[in-house]
This record gives structure tokens, C-alpha cells and sequence, in this order.
């Protein structure tokens, strides 16, 4: 998602630009990239935790909007996409 598309606060706003006057754009991408990817790795882990305790292949859910809309999701956790 692009930086101008995320709704920043002022205050959370000038201290990312500080961080990255202070360590580069680069780097600081590559941590954003890293703290992603543990907490990619974190979801899929208590999922997998989930579904073994459930004796379960295949988790899913059912939750309603405003309107009662049901909004279903499923979730296979023992695909590895990696």
C-alpha cells in the first residue's frame, strides 16, 4: 500500500520521517519488511495451533454486518504459499 494512501496522524507522521532522516529509507523499509513478515509468519503459526487442537484441516467463521449480512471465512492453515 502506498504511504499516501494510509491515513497517518501528524505525530506518527514526523516520527517515521525522523526515523528515516536518521537511518535512511532503505533501512527502514527492510525492517517494516521483516516485522511483516513475523507477524505473516506469527498468524500462521496460531493457526495452525488452532486447527490441531479443533482436529481440523479447515477453519472457518461466519460473522454478520450491520445489515445481517453473513460474511463467511475460511481458511486452510496447512498451505504453505512460501
Amino acid at each position: 500500500m502506498p504511504v499516501e494512501c494510509i491515513p497517518f496522524s501528524s505525530e506518527i507522521l514526523l516520527i517515521y520521517c525522523l526515523v528515516v532522516n536518521d537511518y535512511g529509507l532503505g533501512t527502514v523499509q527492510e525492517y517494516m519488511y521483516h516485522i511483516r513478515i513475523n507477524a505473516e509468519m506469527s498468524v500462521r503459526n496460531l493457526l495452525k495451533v488452532v486447527a490441531k487442537r479443533l482436529g481440523s484441516n479447515v477453519l472457518s467463521a461466519v460473522d454478520y454486518l450491520d445489515d445481517g449480512s453473513p460474511v463467511s471465512s475460511f481458511v486452510i492453515p496447512f498451505t504453505d504459499l512460501h
